[in-house]
């Protein structure tokens, strides 16, 4: 269901107006889980045999449904606030997008309430911001594209479920994928809050698979290739299972994304996200009417 917001081309009001869709957007992605992430969990939830595994999903589940009443954030670790933008060319004022984001991640702290996760730190000593925003934080990766819509893709990165991530650039053909992250996820995925999200980037260098890996891990969840397939059963076969009890599921979904590389060089990233994968997508027309679109089932409450 789309919300018409308001059509003026006051840009006091425009930058209100926007600044309170970013706000709605945070707030949902905090709270509540988005349709595809539930759908996952409850799969894995009703094809889970092992009894301890099937209690803890039960608590994932009474968790969630908390978090819904009381309208309080799933997790205590309300991550670090990262947006992923794709903005038309001829969408208003693009520029207002990011004062937004700036503002409502302030606005977000106080009111959701978001745990203020920002340290600066210059070597010597640490300071907690206070408000969530920090040197580059929010990180807004930005991409212009054709059109008169902005899609903002919002991600709470979580300490835990950033834990397993990694970035390495080795000769062509000298390691399998499959074994760098089924063994990395071996080594520190327990500590990420299992069952994860997986996103894997291939590409030319280091920065650009880790951000590739941070794409795919933000991605609506579609069809596995069988690229994809065959690392999560691999994954699953570790027997890590909900909050590392053990259990058929470890890995909920993977995703890999690439991009052409040096012929002398071979990047992979790896980017993790827990069950409570918080994630959120709005799509704005330029009339500022909107549609938060990774939470589809809330409209029909």
């Amino acid at each position: 269901m789309k919300t018409q917001v308001f059509s003026t081309d006051t840009a006091y009001i425009y930058e209100y107006m926007l600044e309170n869709i970013v706000m709605e957007l945070i707030e949902k992605t905090a709270v509540y889980l988005p349709d595809d992430v539930m759908k996952k969990l409850k799969a894995a939830r009703d094809e889970e045999k092992n009894e301890r595994a099937k209690r803890i999903y039960d608590i994932m589940f009474e968790n969630i449904e908390l978090a819904q009443k009381k309208n309080v954030p799933l997790c205590q670790d309300t991550g670090v606030l990262e947006f992923f933008v794709r903005v038309g060319s001829e969408f208003p004022n693009p520029g207002a997008i990011r004062e937004a984001i700036m503002k409502a991640t302030a606005e977000a702290t106080e009111r959701v309430p978001l745990r203020p996760n920002a340290i600066e730190d210059d070597g010597k000593r640490e300071r907690n911001t206070g408000n969530n925003i920090g040197s580059k934080i929010p990180w807004i990766d930005w991409e212009i594209v054709e059109g008169n819509e902005a899609e903002i893709t919002l991600y709470l990165a979580g300490g835990g479920s950033s834990l397993p991530g990694a970035s390495k650039v080795i000769p062509p053909h000298s390691e399998n994928v499959e074994d760098m992250v089924v063994s990395r996820i071996a080594q520190y995925g327990v500590n990420a809050c299992p069952p994860l999200f997986i996103g894997i980037g291939i590409g030319a260098t280091s920065e650009i698979a880790a951000m590739l890996s941070k794409k795919a891990i933000v991605a609506p969840i579609g069809e596995e290739s069988e690229e994809e397939r065959a690392i999560r059963e691999k994954i699953n076969a570790l027997n890590i299972g909900p909050q590392g009890f053990g259990g058929k599921t470890s890995a909920l979904a993977v995703r890999i994304e690439r991009s052409a590389r040096h012929p002398a060089a071979f990047a992979i990233g790896l980017s993790t996200g827990c069950w409570a994968h918080r994630r959120g997508i709005v799509r704005v027309e330029k009339d500022l009417s909107y549609e938060i679109i990774s939470h589809r089932r809330l409209d029909k409450k």
